[in-house]
């Protein structure tokens, strides 16, 4: 569960609790060479970052990953993204918190890091392109679990909405093009069209590199 090293970003969580319905399958276990996404995933989060937590409510999944899995700690209201970055936040053993959807396979190591030295002066980090913002792709403290739990209860489900209440650092399109000039980084699969895509276009010795 824990990794030691130079480059040690805190806790990564990665969100595998959707039900996956317009796929009809779970994204995280569809296949990219010999290995799972969400094995490509944890493996390229595991150079940086110290505990890895894989937030599911099917953890018989991913018991053989031998990583920290955990369920949702707040269950009495509609299942969300939101619901499980409380749980990762939750149980967290860092401050920061890096925050990243099953579906998503390219890990961008030099990006992380760069939005990782605004974690010590804001509570979120998060890229932003064209006004559209990657909350599943982004930086969290700790210190938001409380806010988020209200939010839960009171039933607010949006994770944007959730940023009015802290200090948020945006990370712009001409930031990340210098790490990405392929904007390949927020690629997720919702369809097997994108799997197909995905598939197509990528070599899949190569899908982990930066």
């Amino acid at each position: 569960m824990y990794k030691k090293n130079e480059d040690n970003l805190g806790t990564a969580v990665i969100l595998a609790g959707g039900d996956s319905k317009r796929f009809g399958s779970p994204k995280a276990l569809l296949k990219l060479g010999e290995k799972p996404i969400i094995e490509h995933i944890a493996s390229r989060l595991k150079e940086c970052f110290g505990e890895i937590i894989i937030v599911t409510n099917q953890p018989e999944l991913f018991r053989h990953m031998k990583i920290r899995l955990i369920e949702d700690v707040i269950k009495s209201c509609k299942k969300s993204s939101l619901r499980g970055l409380h749980a990762g936040l939750y149980y967290s053993s860092h401050k920061s918190n890096f925050i990243i959807a099953c579906d998503m396979p390219f890990v961008n190591l030099d990006l992380i890091k760069y939005m990782h030295a605004y974690t010590e002066n804001y509570h979120i980090v998060v890229p932003c392109v064209d006004n559209y913002l990657q909350p599943l792709y982004a930086f969290y403290s700790k210190e938001c679990t409380d806010t988020i739990e209200a939010y839960l209860r009171s039933g607010k489900f949006k994770i944007a909405d959730l940023y009015k209440e802290f200090d948020v650092k945006y990370i712009p399109k001409e930031i990340i093009y210098n790490f990405d000039p392929e904007e390949k980084v927020f690629f997720n699969i919702n369809t097997h069209h994108d799997f197909t895509k995905l598939q197509e276009n990528i070599k899949h010795e190569n899908i982990l590199e930066n």
